[in-house]
Formats: C-alpha cells, structure tokens, sequence
C-alpha cells in the first residue's frame, strides 16, 4: 500500500513539474527574444562582410557612412561589343540609401508576432544575415548620364539599295539596326550599384530589321531597264525648271508592286510654297496662267510616256486644255492636286522601280524591272481630225459702224490617236501596232468685237 502511495507521488511530481515547465515556457522564450535591445543590431547581421551585432542604428552609421560614401564612387564598367565605359554611379545620381538600410538591419529579429521574431532569430543565429543594399536614384540624372553610352551604341538599320549602271541593276545588302534595350541596362546598372563583386554590365541591344531587306529586295526581280522616256525643257526658265526638279525628286526610287496602282499625287505631295515649289506658267482652261507648281504636268507626262512603253495599265488619265510643246499631240498628262491625278497599275508579275535623271535642259523617267523580250518599242501619234474653231462675236458700241476688231484668232482642235508600236530588234520590221490612247482637244473659239 505504501508503495502504490510512493508511485502516486512520483507521478504527481512529474506531472507539476511539466506544467510549470510549459507554463514557465513563454516568460523564458519572450525574455529571450527581449533580452537584446530592439534598436541593437542582432549578432550575425551583415551588410557586405561587415558584421554589425550588439550596434545600434546610430552606431552602425557613423560606422558604415564612408563605407557606403566610398562604395558610391566606385565604378560600373558597361561593355557593349568591343566598347566599354567606366560609370560611377554617385555621378548618376545613385547613392546608398545609409537609413534604409540599416533601419532593415535593426528591425531583423526585432520585429513582428512573436514566432515571427523567434523564427528570424534563429535563421540569424544559424546562418546570418546578409542586408542588401537599398539605393536612391535620381531616374532623370542616371538616363542624362547613360544616354552618350546608349547614342554611341545605337544604329539604324539599313535598307537594301537598288544601284544602277549601264541601264542594269545591282543590289547592295541591308544591314540590321540596334537599339539599347534601356529598361534592362537601368535595372542591370542598379543591380551592379549594389554589388560588392560583380560591377560589370553588359547591354543588351535589340536587333531592328531594316525595311528592305537584301533577300526582299532579290526577290522583287529588278535586274534592268524596262522602259524610259526623256522629254527637254527651258533651263533659262528657272523656276519652272526648279519644279520639274522637285517633282521629278519626289518619284526618284519609288517602287511600285505587282498589281499597285501608282497616285501621281500621293507621291508627290501638294504642289505649294510651303513644299519648295514656285510661280510658273500653268495652262487653266485653255489658257497659260501665273501659278505654283507650273512645271509639275511635265513631270507626269513624262511618266505617263513610260507607262505607254511599258504596256502597263493607265487607270487615270487627263490630257491638258490645249496641246504642249515638249511632247507630241496626245501624248500628255495633266495633274492637279486634289482633283486631278494621273495613276497607272502595275499589271507585270514583278515589281518596278522608277529612276529619275534631270539634266540642264533634259528629263528622263525609267522603269527598272524583268525585262520581257528584246522588242524595241515606241509611240506614234496620229491625228485624226481637225476641229476647226468658232467665230463668236461681241458687240462693241465703241466702234464705228461697220467695223469689227479681232480680239481672239482663236485656234483648231483636234483628235488625236497614240499607237504603241512594238518591232523587231534591228527596228526594221513591224511586230504589233495598238492603239493605246484616243484624245480630243477642244479648239478655242475666234473672238471678234464688231459695232452694233
């Protein structure tokens, strides 16, 4: 019976004992975790080897500021290829943020729920701490001071280029652009601002494909001249021939793709001072008037010409009020911005280029392309009819009686057929004639002021 009463006491000790263990167990812990300061740095904190335990915030300042000051001015390296610049980034306006830091490295082990300070507390115990570096950047000063790197760095592609020689066609290869992939060399600068070792950046760049490529421009097949056309002018006519410039200027390596129909007007833009184009003589109703851009229909007949040689599709063709000079009858185009265009189609199964040559006196328009055959080709123009003009009359009561005063000679117009003529290689024999284009020009009534 004693000895059952003994082993009732043993137990029952053993028992109180575990409750005033587990009971005892917080006080013990939490005057563990309390034991150091909560603004004393924990022992195996560390901010890049530095070991801060048993400091205080104001302590480990004063510590580290000409750490953090020095690390500050030591340099970046940037590599790009071959090329390479030395950046220091207090001088971008990035420095250590010394009270960020080091609030961070006392509030480690210090801060939160209770399992959350004692879980960190033995992380810390165990295997340390390392605080990383938190920086202040100044985002305007750090692009001002990287935009040289990234200027000397940046290319822009380069499209692949037609060459003419010798009425044949060569190409000279694009080559690709590259741009600075900014976003990516800011955040790889500011990694490397915090890095003790690895100071090193490499850019990286995004390659830009030119918009011609070499094989695009391969495959367009422009091998050689198709057809062209010269037409002369008046270089004494100075700005009538700065026109003829500007205009022609405007068509100079144009390229025009199977099935595209070419704008006249699309491609040369408004004809207007604000373009470069002055006052000449243009025809308006029948008539040569002062105006800008005259010159400019010399340019689009020229083309059109082409067009005809070449045996391609005009969709849009006006002919001018009266017969010019630099071509023969029927043979002319007309444009006027907005209203009047002229615009053919591409129906060959490859592209064209337009080549542009403007001399002191002489015009010349080219299509570059796949030539067909060896048939020589060229334009006859017939004509057709003689419209004899009108005689009008105005009365004059200045006049005497019975007489009568020209004011108008007026002149015929007439109607007009161009032929496309296709012969042999040696021009001798003729292979096709088609009619490709039927014009009338209206005549101009005769005028006479005669007494009432």
């Amino acid at each position: 019976m004693v000895s059952m009463i003994k082993g009732y006491l043993v137990k029952f000790n053993l028992w109180l004992f575990v409750i005033l263990t587990v009971l005892a167990l917080p006080v013990t812990v939490n005057a563990y975790l309390v034991g150091a300061s909560q603004t004393t740095i924990l022992p195996g904190v560390q901010i890049h080897g530095w070991q801060l335990g048993g400091l205080t915030e104001q302590t480990a300042a004063a510590y580290l500021s000409g750490y953090f000051s020095d690390f500050a001015a030591r340099p970046v390296e940037v590599i790009a290829g071959t090329q390479s610049w030395s950046v220091i980034p207090r001088d971008c306006g990035v420095l250590v943020d010394t009270a960020a830091v080091l609030r961070r490295a006392v509030e480690a082990g210090n801060t939160g729920s209770f399992v959350t300070r004692w879980r960190m507390r033995h992380k810390i115990r165990n295997y340390g701490l390392e605080i990383p570096l938190i920086l202040t950047v100044n985002y305007a000063k750090l692009a001002e001071s990287l935009q040289p790197i990234v200027a000397a760095i940046e290319t822009d592609p380069v499209d692949a280029q037609f060459v003419i020689s010798e009425d044949r066609v060569s190409i000279v290869p694009s080559q690709s652009g590259v741009v600075v992939d900014y976003q990516q060399l800011e955040a790889d600068f500011l990694a490397a601002c915090r890095s003790l070792s690895h100071r090193v950046v490499e850019v990286a760049l995004i390659d830009v494909p030119p918009a011609l490529t070499t094989a695009q421009a391969e495959s367009m097949g422009i091998t050689a001249k198709v057809a062209s056309y010269v037409t002369e002018f008046d270089p004494d006519d100075v700005d009538r021939s700065h026109n003829i410039l500007l205009a022609a200027q405007a068509l100079q390596n144009v390229l025009v793709a199977p099935g595209e129909t070419f704008s006249f007007n699309r491609t040369t833009g408004p004809r207007s001072a604000r373009y470069g184009y002055r006052p000449a003589p243009v025809i308006i109703d029948g008539e040569l008037l002062p105006g800008i851009g005259g010159g400019v229909c010399q340019v689009s007949t020229t083309l059109y010409n082409v067009v005809l040689l070449a045996d391609l599709a005009v969709t849009n063709r006006v002919a001018h009020s009266l017969p010019v000079t630099y071509v023969p009858l029927g043979q002319d185009a007309t444009v006027a911005y907005d209203y009047i265009d002229f615009q053919f189609t591409n129906t060959r199964s490859h592209h064209l280029l337009i080549d542009t040559n403007v001399t002191d006196n002489q015009l010349e328009i080219a299509f570059y392309g796949t030539p067909t055959d060896n048939h020589r080709v060229q334009l006859q123009s017939r004509l057709v009819g003689l419209i004899e003009p009108e005689t009008r009359t105005v009365e004059d009561p200045t006049l005497p009686p019975g007489a009568w005063k020209e004011v108008d000679a007026g002149r015929p117009g007439y109607r007009v057929e161009v032929y496309r003529v296709v012969m042999d290689e040696t021009g001798q024999r003729v292979l096709a004639s088609t009619k490709v284009e039927e014009t009338v020009y209206p005549p101009r009534h005769r005028v006479l002021r005669v007494a009432p």
